[in-house]
């Protein structure tokens, strides 16, 4: 039976555009003879390529095509679990469909990102625009969409280094609030709970109030790039949180990178008999219990709001501004942040 143009991509370790571009005879097509040689060879490997009728149907394809590069270590089936779902993105093709706009998720290999830009645009009907998670701008892919003038926004705050489009949530505001409200509360040994991506920022914000910090009240979550399922963030603190935390002794609170984190901990707290927010506060962020797929009738975690579905709809407009006005100036939006605070967070116990 003959392939999908996925699967060929696939076997011919490109990306999906590419062979739908080649294969489509598309004349702005730049390709090297030995990706060429390789799309060839997958196409004959699996037996020549199905043609869907949506695919003969291309005249009709909508005026403009949006790319969300993705990760291969991420599956398709990963991200309509995770992302495709959420918030934010649910917010973005809406406001995009609204305009005639398509929008695609396409995935890379990390050794050859340039590449798969490079083959991804400018390519008319192909791809217009692209909307670029974290971790995927690099200098060389920045210095690239910024040559070419080509029609980006990021969401990862990190990426305004680069000087490419950038609109956020305000992170370190978010994490101010949590510190803020557990000064508050009396807690003078704070310490942080997750990965590398908001540990910076939380020490920032620790120096600017001046609360000594030790190396030994970081809890260290390795990132699970490769997970099927942000739940797996909740095990990962479980495993490496119990293993580290010493009741009676270091922090009376903890802030963490993201709400899966938190309730990982307080599930170590419940199994060592303590009770969360009078024997140790927690907060957490993203809100999940409330903004997830599955909200809680009673929700607990003190987290920090993030309005997901005001940032997937400014990085809609964003792009149709560069897209059909010609916006070109480069610009790096923070949206505002809540803390919202429950019973994961308490007055600091009595002697510590």
């Amino acid at each position: 039976m003959p392939a999908t143009m996925t699967e060929i991509a696939r076997e011919a370790r490109v990306s999906l555009p590419l062979v739908s571009r080649f294969l489509n005879n598309d004349a702005t097509l730049r390709i090297s003879e030995e990706k060429r040689l390789r799309i060839e060879q997958a196409r004959k490997k699996l037996g020549g390529v199905r043609v869907h009728r949506a695919a003969r149907s291309l005249s009709k394809k909508l005026a403009y095509n949006i790319s969300i590069p993705y990760n291969r270590c991420f599956s398709p089936q990963w991200f309509q679990a995770n992302i495709g779902s959420s918030e934010k993105f649910q917010a973005f093709e809406k406001t995009l469909r609204e305009r005639d706009f398509r929008v695609s998720v396409n995935f890379f290999d990390p050794e050859h990102i340039l590449e798969f830009f490079e083959d991804m645009a400018p390519s008319e009907g192909y791809c217009d625009g692209f909307l670029l998670e974290t971790a995927v701008v690099d200098k060389n892919v920045a210095r690239w969409i910024l040559e070419n003038r080509i029609p980006h926004v990021s969401t990862d705050a990190r990426a305004d280094r680069f000087e490419v489009n950038t609109i956020s949530h305000y992170a370190v505001s978010g994490l101010r609030q949590s510190v803020e409200h557990l000064l508050l509360l009396g807690h003078r040994r704070v310490g942080y709970v997750g990965t590398g991506f908001r540990y910076s920022q939380f020490l920032q914000v620790m120096t600017e109030k001046e609360i000594p910090f030790r190396d030994e009240d970081q809890c260290a979550i390795p990132y699970l790039q490769s997970s099927e399922n942000f739940q797996d963030f909740r095990q990962s603190t479980r495993e490496a949180f119990g293993q580290s935390f010493r009741a009676g002794e270091g922090p009376t609170a903890y802030v963490c990178g993201n709400d899966y984190t938190a309730m990982g901990v307080i599930d170590v707290l419940r199994e060592r008999g303590l009770s969360v927010g009078r024997d140790l506060s927690v907060i957490g962020f993203d809100n999940i219990e409330q903004r997830g797929a599955t909200p809680s009738e009673n929700p607990i975690l003190t987290t920090v709001d993030v309005p997901f579905e005001q940032i997937g709809r400014r990085c809609a407009e964003r792009l149709i501004e560069q897209i059909t006005r010609g916006q070109r100036s480069i610009i790096h939006e923070r949206i505002p942040v809540d803390l919202i605070i429950r019973s994961s967070t308490g007055i600091c116990p009595v002697g510590r």
